[in-house]
């Protein structure tokens, strides 16, 4: 009677390459899930992008031009920013201050996004002529103008609501601008928006976070430091974070 010992048994190894080609499969999926919604949003912004671009508002076709003039190079925010440091008093100065997020939302949106996304602007075609003369050669995922004025008003609302509230209403018409010249898609401008949202609370922070790391390197370091009395670490460790910061609390249990 002969046994059949290669029957139902897996050969060795067959194992590891199946789960290895499961991984594999479920790599290629989640790659070309992401390229299909990507792609997907590229053709949703044609239809709005071209229509913009071809008909549009006709007060945002008056407007248009001197709204490209004020929002290159950012001079309308800079102005905005010398006018309240000279005329508002402190609160002027630390709203003007949201020019650093301006700064980094520009950084972040032309100097890493962009080369990283490396979408093409729209069709030279849908462009009346006139447009193309001044429109850029570089990319266009996200907006950097769009970037900028987002979060120059996001950080000037919270020290100065009123003027903030009239950046972000100024800020509009400049992004409408973009779709409108052909410079970009409607979905450039809104993640233009969101970068410059998201910048506009991270660099009034980022001191503070810094700072904040720098004191618990300093409790880490006393209090682990060799002391020939018990009491001058743990005043030590008091001294330094006063209200008993867990961090300082596990160093100070470590020494």
């Amino acid at each position: 009677m002969e046994i059949n010992v290669a029957g139902p048994f897996p050969a060795p190894g067959a194992g590891a390459s199946s789960r290895s080609r499961d991984r594999c499969g479920t790599d290629r999926d989640g790659k070309s899930l992401i390229m299909r919604v990507m792609a997907g949003l590229r053709v949703a912004g044609h239809r709005p992008a071209r229509w913009s671009i071809a008909r549009g508002p006709r007060w945002l076709r008056r407007v248009a031009p001197a709204v490209e003039e004020m929002a290159e190079h950012t001079k309308v925010w800079w102005a905005a920013a010398g006018v309240m440091a000279a005329a508002g008093g402190w609160r002027g100065r630390t709203a003007a201050a949201g020019v650093t997020s301006m700064a980094v939302a520009q950084v972040l949106s032309n100097a890493v996004a962009k080369p990283l996304y490396r979408r093409r602007r729209p069709p030279r075609e849908w462009v009346p002529a006139e447009d193309l003369q001044n429109r850029p050669d570089s990319f266009s995922f996200p907006s950097g103008h769009t970037a900028a004025a987002f979060a120059f008003a996001g950080a000037v609302t919270p020290v100065w609501p009123a003027v903030g509230a009239a950046c972000a209403v100024s800020a509009v018409p400049v992004s409408a601008e973009r779709v409108h010249s052909g410079a970009h898609y409607p979905s450039d401008v809104a993640a233009g928006g969101a970068l410059g949202l998201a910048a506009a609370p991270l660099v009034p922070a980022a001191p503070r976070l810094l700072r904040r790391r720098v004191r618990w390197r300093a409790v880490v370091r006393r209090c682990r430091g060799t002391r020939t009395r018990d009491q001058t670490v743990e005043g030590d460790c008091r001294s330094v974070a006063p209200h008993g910061h867990p961090v300082a609390k596990r160093a100070c249990r470590k020494r």
